[in-house]
């Protein structure tokens, strides 16, 4: 597929079929992650590749709202960086995460981002907190995201995007 095809492709899919991803998509993946630029080419991000359904049913809980679609994914990506070694590991990894959904359209497959940085999974636990004692990450990672990646169930608007010609600025 060509970038153009690729962009105007992908959707957030929250619906996935029981079919496994092949190795080889997993592998392109991986790889993609390993080409995302970084500031400074400091590369403070870690993912977590997430295959075993008991684990993903346990990300599937770590917030109330908008992480519970994963329990239904035959995969999930976690996105973890370090901030001592970048002080935007947000950015870097933001965009590791924006290379793996496009890669992911590309391979024919369907995923959502969903957000845990600045979550709760309850009153008295951040959503980070609870991902990094399931996945046992190191107490001082951060974890900004998942990625729930499978093979669509669904496919909305058949990728149509709204084109919102009032965003573009032009001076």
């Amino acid at each position: 597929m060509d970038i153009d095809d690729v962009f105007k492709q992908r959707q957030s899919i929250r619906k996935f079929t029981n079919q496994p991803i092949e190795q080889n998509k997993i592998e392109a993946l991986k790889e993609a992650l390993q080409m995302a630029p970084s500031s400074k080419a400091n590369f403070p991000c870690q993912f977590y590749f997430v295959k075993d359904p008991a684990i993903i049913q346990q990300l599937a809980q770590s917030k109330p709202h908008g992480a519970t679609f994963l329990k239904d994914a035959p995969f999930v990506i976690v996105f973890t960086a370090d901030p001592k070694i970048s002080d935007v590991w947000i950015e870097d990894t933001s965009i590791a995460t924006t290379y793996a959904m496009l890669q992911i359209t590309n391979l024919g497959l369907g995923g959502c981002w969903v957000q845990i940085r600045n979550r709760s999974y309850d009153e008295n636990t951040p959503s980070e907190e609870y991902v990094k004692s399931v996945l046992h990450i190191q107490s001082d990672m951060k974890v900004l995201s998942f990625l729930a990646v499978g093979y669509p169930a669904e496919i909305l608007n058949g990728g149509q995007k709204n084109i919102f010609s009032n965003i573009i600025h032009i001076g």
